[in-house]
């Protein structure tokens, strides 16, 4: 009896055919970074930022930054932290990417930032979209490691 995870697919001979739970995974990383990314939108318009903790900022050798400066530097670092969360988000969706395609490396990779997501909502500030993204990923990481995903995973490492 032969795995139908493994099986050649009909527009692709030799290669291993999708299973459902690598599909699903996929889908759960998407929306895992969807929900990311519109925390982060939503955390920064919302004035949850730098800037807004004090109008008055005293730098090491005892000068006093203005109010605009202080709002300038948290403009910057708002500026900052959201380029670099579309950065991490594209590559989250090639890694999500490189998971539908069967590699390895991708399922333990995204596995272990899903672990990190988990620690950050477990020991720091969070909001729903927060604890939803991090639920998303969670769910594509255990389906990640569902049997049809691993049969496929290792059929896929041996059609290479």
């Amino acid at each position: 009896m032969s795995n139908p995870s493994i099986q050649a697919g009909s527009n692709a001979p030799g290669r291993a055919t999708r299973p459902t739970t690598i599909t699903v995974a996929f889908w759960a990383f998407l929306a895992s970074t969807l929900l990311g990314l519109a925390n982060g939108v939503v955390t920064l318009l919302s004035g949850n930022s730098v800037g807004n903790a004090t109008s008055t900022v005293i730098v090491d050798n005892g000068t006093e930054l203005t109010e605009t400066q202080v709002d300038q530097v948290a403009t910057a670092t708002n500026a900052g932290a959201l380029v670099f969360s579309v950065i991490m988000s594209l590559l989250y969706v090639l890694f999500a990417a490189k998971v539908r395609a069967g590699r390895n490396w991708a399922r333990i990779l995204l596995t272990v930032v899903t672990g990190l997501q988990l620690l950050a909502i477990t020991f720091g500030q969070s909001t729903t979209l927060g604890y939803l993204s991090a639920l998303s990923a969670l769910v594509g990481a255990v389906l990640c490691f569902a049997k049809p995903s691993n049969d496929y995973f290792a059929a896929v490492k041996t059609s290479r």
